[in-house]
């Protein structure tokens, strides 16, 4: 049960309820489990911690595999059970060691997730009383945590301790008076005012299905109508804002390579208003990105920043480039962060250190679906603004996008599964934080201070050894408690996942709530790409291949291309000389360099029956393909695709373009 308790205080001071007071006192009671009982009966209760409270996070989203969550829990419940355990054997040091000791044990918890690549952190349990993540400024939200399990070992402690009823209760009473402190907004000093300039946050809610829709579809001419208006409403309401930022939507096209430019530029240039706008990046080497692109009101692109760090596993797909620096022709010079990054510390603050004025994150948190991903995403977003001493700007898919301040505050707001904008004036900022300053041997003393508490708990004491041990009994009673905690999360899971069913799907649609392309055919029009016979075929897989590459183009306009090339030459027209009719270069990959060469994007293959189709992505169990024959994808067997496949695959090449030559 004190496992479970703990749990339930920091599922309360999460989103959505989000009751710091709770997350205040949240580990007490498996702290006071852990000094009077045994290692391994601490660490089972650790475990039920870590499921319930793994769960009540991860569990729910929509449009990421079911495998990777259970991932996620099964890592936290790991970490849990370890931190509990190694509280237990420092609570039989002498006094203070437990108080000096068992915080940088939770800590090195949250640095060994940030490791495996799991954003986790105990500060967020604080996140609702800004004034209380002050100390992030100082040594970022590591710092947070050490000071908030110090206060629960002290609080955890005291009524175990010798002496009068003042030095047993002070710190009970302490935490009372704290909790009940009106610190939502901390005074802040009366300066100069700073330059403003007045930015434009757009949130768009495009369903995960939608984005996750193949290039077939004409995905981009849809988002460029969307984003037309929704522009046109912020710039025609009086006062033009200095900068739009628009959130990331991967519909998998690559706008930026097209010859005739970005239509994102090109609403830029109409508009005559800046723009950051985060969008998929092919480069000619064939290297997939994740980027932010910045457009000065001219509708020149400016400066590319990569995202730094992908989602393991879910983003393998998709690579980085070395340098980091803010889009200095933007108004305000501010510093891109795309979704997942933003979870990190390490990458604001070193965008804050080269001269960033504020920052911006753009996120689908769309594909958090009904879950508590987005309000999670927002609270992390909360931290790295108090970290680094700027404003953030978050303008995410699906909201919830937001102002924040340097003080962590937030300033302006939209709610989830809605579209809209916040016009808001920022403050850009050229001072740096103690943290942004010394943020990495602010690491390398938790790190130490961490393994310094595991090697402690792992000497053994030489005197008897205090606590029960945990019978089999009580160890399987304790485990059965955790799994018993696990349906009532995935029925909260299931009601509100059938909420955000009912808000955006059809009634009919709903069997189909993975927003997996391939289990959901019918919803993606190809009559623009659909063929008789094998010539068309092979015009309407290249119109794929096109499409996703941002061109609006059709099997009947290949063809009509092809015919055109065909009266200029001699016969018709090679596959190179009509690709680069288009701008594009040809890239042939042979069966024995296929291993080495997984489609990241849409290529083409021909059959040995004359069919041209387009292969969509290909695996060692299954290839899933296009086939304009058919007019449908299709999902086969890998070794049924080898034997009926000639053994090469073609690749457009796109253009080079100035940012590439550029680190990041």
């Amino acid at each position: 049960m004190w496992g479970l308790c703990s749990a339930l205080l920091a599922a309360i001071a999460l989103p959505p309820v989000g009751l710091p007071v709770a997350g205040a006192v949240s580990l007490v009671p498996l702290l006071l489990h852990a000094q009077r009982h045994g290692t391994w009966s601490a660490a089972l209760q650790g475990t039920v911690f870590g499921t319930v409270l793994g769960s009540h996070v991860y569990l729910g989203a929509l449009g990421y595999e079911l495998r990777t969550f259970i991932a996620a829990v099964a890592l936290t419940t790991l970490l849990c059970a370890a931190a509990a355990a190694i509280t237990a054997r420092l609570s039989t040091r002498p006094r203070p060691l437990p108080l000096l000791l068992v915080p940088p044990a939770w800590v090195l918890v949250e640095l060994a997730a940030e490791q495996a690549g799991l954003p986790f952190s105990f500060a967020l349990l604080l996140s609702g009383k800004p004034a209380w993540l002050a100390p992030a400024a100082l040594g970022g939200h590591h710092l947070v945590t050490l000071l908030l399990v110090s206060f629960q070992v002290l609080l955890a402690r005291s009524p175990g301790q010798s002496g009068s009823s003042a030095c047993r209760w002070s710190p009970a009473l302490l935490a009372a008076v704290i909790s009940a402190a009106p610190a939502d907004k901390p005074p802040v000093a009366h300066r100069a005012p700073r330059p403003q300039i007045s930015v434009a946050v757009m949130q768009t809610d495009i369903p995960p299905r939608e984005t996750a829709a193949p290039a077939a579809r004409n995905a981009l001419e849809e988002l460029t109508a969307r984003r037309a208006e929704m522009a046109r409403r912020a710039t025609g309401s009086g006062s033009r804002p200095d900068l739009l930022i628009w959130p990331e939507i991967p519909f998998g096209q690559y706008e930026f390579r097209r010859r005739d430019g970005s239509p994102a530029a090109a609403l830029a240039r109409k508009l005559r208003t800046a723009m950051l706008v985060a969008a998929p990046d092919l480069a000619p080497d064939g290297t997939l990105f994740n980027a932010v692109f910045s457009i000065a009101g001219s509708g020149r692109v400016l400066h590319r920043h990569v995202k730094q760090r992908n989602i393991p596993f879910l983003e393998s797909a998709y690579g980085t480039r070395a340098g980091l620096r803010p889009h200095s022709g933007l108004p305000g010079r501010p510093g891109s962060l795309v979704c997942f990054e933003s979870a990190f510390d390490a990458i604001p603050a070193r965008l804050a250190g080269t001269g960033a004025g504020f920052l911006v994150v753009a996120g689908n948190d769309a594909y958090a679906g009904p879950s508590f991903l987005s309000l999670l995403h927002r609270e992390t977003a909360r931290l790295r603004a108090v970290e680094t001493g700027r404003t953030i700007a978050l303008a995410a898919n699906g909201g919830p996008s937001a102002i924040i301040g340097p003080d962590g505050t937030t300033r302006a707001e939209l709610e989830r599964f809605h579209s809209g904008r916040i016009i808001a004036a920022v403050e850009p900022r050229a001072e740096s934080t103690l943290f942004t300053r010394y943020r990495v041997p602010w690491h390398a003393l938790f790190w130490l201070a961490g393994m310094a508490s595991i090697l402690a708990a792992l000497v053994r004491v030489r005197r008897g050894k205090r606590g029960r041990r945990a019978s089999a009994a009580r160890a399987a009673s304790t485990l059965l408690l955790a799994l018993a905690a696990l349906p009532l999360c995935l029925a909260q899971s299931a009601w509100s996942r059938q909420e955000y069913l009912a808000r955006h799907l059809a009634p009919g649609d709903r069997p189909l709530a993975d927003f997996v392309p391939e289990l959901a055919p019918e919803q993606n029009d190809y009559s623009h790409l659909r063929a008789g016979d094998p010539d068309a075929a092979f015009a309407g897989a290249l119109a794929y291949l096109l499409r996703s590459h941002g061109l609006p183009e059709t099997r009947d306009s290949v063809t009509r291309r092809i015919r055109l090339l065909s009266r200029t030459g001699t016969g018709d027209p090679d596959i190179e000389t009509l690709n680069a009719s288009y701008g594009f270069g040809t890239m042939i990959v042979d069966r024995e360099a296929l291993p080495r060469a997984t489609p990241a994007r849409p290529a083409l293959a021909e059959l040995h029956s004359g069919e041209t189709v387009v292969v969509r992505a290909f695996d060692a169990g299954r290839v899933l393909l296009f086939s304009p024959l058919r007019g449908r994808e299709l999902a086969i067997r890998t070794p049924a695709f080898l034997s009926a496949w000639h053994g090469k695959l073609l690749f457009l090449v796109t253009p080079a373009r100035p940012w590439d030559g550029a680190p990041g």
